[in-house]
């Protein structure tokens, strides 16, 4: 939903950015633009974290993001199969 309404994107998705829990509630409700939506889970919950890559356009056409180009050792490491993906 958030790709669609903000045209959102996370940038660095992976295993190490989701949480997951147990919890206690079977549901959750959120309203976006005044329209209403159930998720249930089953028991668990998971969380994205880290939105430091992450890019999103706001409702009046602002865009906020880390330009990637401006830093470029960011992508310098080794050691994990995500770096070549991402280089």
């Amino acid at each position: 939903m958030a790709e669609e309404v903000f045209k959102f994107e996370h940038r660095d998705l992976h295993w190490g950015n989701i949480l997951v829990r147990e919890c206690s509630k079977n549901k959750y409700t959120y309203t976006i633009r005044g329209n209403d939506y159930q998720i249930t889970n089953q028991g668990v919950h998971a969380s994205i974290i880290d939105y430091s890559l992450s890019r999103m356009t706001t409702e009046d056409g602002s865009e906020i993001y880390n330009n990637l180009a401006e830093d470029p050792d960011l992508f310098i490491c080794t050691g994990d199969y995500q770096f070549d993906i991402y280089r």
